[in-house]
């Protein structure tokens, strides 16, 4: 089971609950050992129950986060009293007290967003697909659109997720993303998430000294995370949360 350990931003003080579970601190077993929050990887549902409630209980969220049925898109989604279990899309939006909402991630980057002058936050989940149709860019507009967001006030944190390092993707994939974000080792490409998902913020006019970016690839470390491309199908998922207090 070993000891739950949680990644969080520096960069929100104690303005947003928020942070990255790494895979120790569950009762899964096998591919899903420890700390597991997905239902459909093929986990035991009793497990990911009670991993749930222990995260629950170490953090100590009154409501239970909003999830997504995450698809890899380019949908953004408002938390409020009209929203249903299971919808699909990829990013999400609080903006009442005590709210919680989350993304899981076994390689994709998980990206937050808060505006502590508003107040109001979003959890974003990025994969190659959600970047390329720009996720970050079209979930920073909805804050300025429907909240009011000045993009000078928005803090971002890019959490851990898989890098350049071993992110290998096919021509057809490279063609959808600027050279600056690509590199070539052993005529292979590779894609840098983090760099890209960067880029949108800049574009959308946040300020680099907003932006915190946590170095680490979760391809190379087995023992902290899970990851899809290093494990294949039977591996667990990771969750990182926000929360408005």
């Amino acid at each position: 089971m070993g000891e739950i350990k949680l990644i969080k931003s520096s960069i929100f003080d104690d303005g947003l609950e928020n942070g990255f579970f790494l895979r120790s601190g569950g009762v899964s077993n096998g591919g899903f050992s420890s700390l597991n929050f997905s239902l459909d990887a093929g986990d035991e549902r009793i497990n990911v129950i009670k991993n749930w409630e222990i995260a629950g209980s170490f953090v100590g969220w009154i409501n239970k986060p909003y999830i997504l049925n995450q698809i890899h898109s380019d949908k953004v989604f408002i938390c409020n009293s009209s929203f249903k279990s299971g919808m699909k899309g990829d990013s999400l939006i609080i903006f009442e007290r005590k709210s919680y909402a989350g993304v899981t991630t076994a390689d994709c980057l998980p990206v937050v967003l808060f505006d502590p002058i508003k107040n109001v936050a979003s959890i974003v989940h990025c994969g190659w697909k959600g970047t390329s149709s720009k996720i970050v860019y079209k979930t920073l507009t909805i804050l300025k659109e429907r909240f009011g967001c000045s993009f000078k006030n928005i803090l971002a944190t890019l959490y851990p997720c898989i890098g350049e390092c071993c992110y290998e993707i096919k021509e057809d994939v490279a063609e959808k993303f600027q050279r600056a974000y690509l590199s070539k080792k052993d005529k292979k490409l590779y894609l840098n998430l983090k760099k890209a998902n960067t880029g949108q913020l800049v574009e959308a006019g946040v300020t680099f000294d907003h932006i915190e970016t946590i170095k680490s690839c979760t391809m190379c470390d087995s023992k902290s995370f899970y990851s899809y491309r290093r494990d294949g199908s039977f591996t667990g998922r990771h969750l990182t949360f926000i929360g408005l207090k």
